[in-house]
């Protein structure tokens, strides 16, 4: 399944991806997304209706979001966005839905293109792990470090998701706590690490392995007294199974893995 998700998927800079809770808000929007709609920084979307933030008519928002919530996804579903700056883009949309363990629509993930008369519509992603794994493709090529960016990629996509999930359950804003914590443990550290609105930035020094293993341990309890140990876990194992094998190794290695057991 894994190969067949990849083999559907274009490469991470031609996307630009977001996700929303059920009721159709931005929970996370990707730096592709940030330049496609002439936005400075997440913070802007993050919190917003899609429609606003997309620069189109409610009621076309409102009907994606249904087809998706009802048939588990839209394909290819065009749209012209209009940015922040009044530019018109016209794209193709896909929608996944998301759920939650029981059934019930927390989220679409949504991949965007821009249209041209020269290339082809892109694949149909069939299900949330590839998105995931969309992003951490997108990961591993901003993660500059060469030495760690197996570390670096792993921990980065594990936090983007457990926030995205977060999110989608408790509201936009739930975040906000969890990074603070994060940004004041790696503060103590020293370990050029910060994150804002779900987008998580490292220096390019290679890092004590146990900076990882801190950050990790610190979402985890946040995220486990929120929303639940088995949901937590669900959407970590669905990271990690979308994580090559090497890096799977390295984050083995350094203990990182330890949080998708039911014993972590």
């Amino acid at each position: 399944m894994l190969g067949e998700a990849r083999k559907t998927q274009e490469s991470p800079s031609l996307l630009a991806l977001l996700f929303t809770d059920g009721d159709g808000r931005i929970v996370f929007v990707d730096s592709n997304f940030l330049k496609m709609m002439d936005y400075s920084e997440a913070g802007l979307a993050v919190g917003e209706p899609l429609y606003k933030i997309l620069g189109i008519e409610r009621q076309i928002c409102s009907k994606m979001m249904q087809t998706v919530a009802q048939n588990g996804f839209v394909h290819n579903w065009p749209l012209e966005l209009q940015s922040s700056t009044g530019k018109p883009t016209a794209v193709t949309c896909t929608g996944i839905a998301t759920y939650d363990e029981r059934h019930t629509f927390i989220g679409m993930d949504m991949t965007i293109r821009v249209q041209t008369s020269t290339e082809p519509p892109n694949a149909l992603p069939p299900h949330h792990r590839a998105v995931l794994n969309t992003r951490i493709r997108q990961i591993q090529t901003e993660v500059r470090s060469h030495e760690d960016r197996a570390l670096k990629t792993y921990t980065v996509a594990q936090i983007g998701a457990v926030e995205i999930l977060l999110a989608r359950m408790a509201g936009p804003r739930i975040n906000q706590t969890l990074e603070q914590s994060l940004n004041k443990l790696a503060a103590q550290r020293a370990s050029g690490f910060h994150i804002q609105n779900g987008h998580v930035v490292f220096d390019e020094a290679v890092l004590d392995p146990n900076i990882y293993l801190t950050l990790l341990k610190e979402v985890h309890r946040y995220a486990v007294g929120i929303v639940g140990r088995r949901m937590v876990i669900s959407e970590m194992q669905a990271v990690d199974e979308q994580v090559d094998e090497h890096s799977r190794e390295i984050a083995d290695q350094a203990g990182l893995r330890e949080f998708i057991s039911q014993r972590g």
